[in-house]
């Protein structure tokens, strides 16, 4: 059965995939170059995306990785000869290692392939590479730099999270490592050292008592870190960096059961925790309407979610995944339109929604199987049920 990935939102580097380099206020199927073909669906789906400020990847289920946008820096892997890709392609760099897991920084990518290897490309000012006193590679000679530790050797990733400048990786061993911009000791506590300012290699973080690291998530200039104590029973949030939105005093509030978290993501100024009833609770700024709105209807639940840089995208658990929807900053399109609010020149689009505005309703034989948002962009894979239709 075939899949599609329908994108709407910021587009002035392609990273929609749609053709363009047009923002979108509707959500439009994304195009997939395989070989010398151009078409609008997949036959396995999307395993994971990530984004970057004017870049996208993609995770296909079988471990290919395909890739969109800009590649100004090399942050999809490429020759910095090809400046964008306007549809989705494979990215032959990597095309004979599976790849297990990535994620997109500003202007940089990382990734986990199968070795137990991470790769990272791209341009990183901060240390994003990790790469030591490296900020960009030279594309015609290397693609990608690999960092010095092998990831099997430590169990496996548990987790690989990067924000606008930094990278953290857990290990299912319990080591946590970060690099990157730490300006705002939202890695470790630098204490004016300018040498700590800009982590340049992978650096070891270290939490007082032995605290194991059950989730992390970054914003802009935040982190994150939910925590476990000794008996793997209560969840202790240990907020780093800068917190311009009352963050850690809001997290210190919830006091979540361990049994009682799904998961934690944030937007560049807040955080939002999915719980095992399926409801996000949202903490930090609501400014741009970030925090998940109320919900009118006692029966609904969260279904699937994603978190981008100011906004979500969900579906609810009693639509059987028939509407995808949007919630908070939606300057570029990513929150879609509503009906009252007709975008022309003298009357642009509608740029906050404190409500799910429904971006995406399916058709006939076809069902949402995973929702995606990036930096002011969202993405909805539908799945088309071939079967139906004979």
């Amino acid at each position: 059965m075939p899949f599609s990935l329908f994108a709407c939102g910021s587009n002035g580097g392609y990273q929609l995939g749609v053709g363009d380099s047009k923002d979108r206020h509707e959500a439009e199927k994304v195009k997939f170059k395989i070989g010398p073909q151009t078409t609008t669906e997949l036959s396995q789906p999307i395993k994971a995306m990530s984004f970057g400020g004017n870049h996208s990847l993609a995770l296909l289920e079988d471990g290919t990785l395909i890739g969109s946008g800009s590649n100004s820096e090399g942050q999809l892997f490429c020759q910095k000869d090809f400046k964008q890709l306007p549809a989705f392609v494979p990215i032959e760099s990597v095309h004979n290692v599976e790849i297990r897991r990535i994620a997109c920084g500003w202007e940089f990518s990382v990734a986990e392939n199968v070795d137990g290897e991470i790769i990272v490309c791209g341009y990183g000012p901060n240390g994003e590479l990790g790469l030591g006193k490296e900020s960009r590679l030279d594309t015609n000679t290397c693609l990608f730099g690999k960092l010095p530790f092998n990831t099997n050797s430590k169990g496996g990733i548990k987790q690989l999270c990067t924000s606008i400048h930094s990278v953290i990786v857990v290990f299912n061993n319990g080591e946590v490592y970060g690099w990157g911009n730490n300006k705002r000791g939202q890695l470790f506590a630098h204490n004016g050292d300018r040498k700590l300012k800009q982590v340049r290699e992978p650096h070891k973080i270290e939490f007082p008592g032995n605290r194991r690291v059950v989730a992390v998530c970054m914003g802009r200039d935040f982190t994150v870190f939910m925590t476990t104590d000794k008996d793997n029973e209560l969840l202790i949030p240990i907020f780093r960096g800068k917190d311009n939105f009352n963050i850690e005093s809001g997290l210190r509030k919830l006091k979540i059961d361990r049994e009682y978290f799904v998961w934690m993501h944030a937007t560049w100024t807040s955080v939002q925790i999915l719980t095992r009833d399926n409801h996000i609770l949202s903490i930090g700024s609501n400014t741009k309407c970030q925090h998940f709105p109320e919900m009118t209807n006692s029966d609904a639940s969260i279904d699937l979610a994603a978190v981008g840089s100011e906004h979500g995208v969900c579906t609810l658990v009693n639509e059987s995944r028939s509407k995808a929807y949007a919630w908070g900053w939606g300057e570029h399109g990513n929150c879609g339109k509503t009906f009252e609010n007709t975008v022309t020149d003298e009357k642009p689009a509608k740029d906050t929604f404190d409500h799910l505005n429904a971006i995406y309703e399916t058709q006939n034989n076809e069902k949402i199987t995973r929702v995606f948002a990036g930096c002011a962009t969202s993405f909805v894979e539908v799945e088309r049920d071939n079967r139906k239709e004979k």
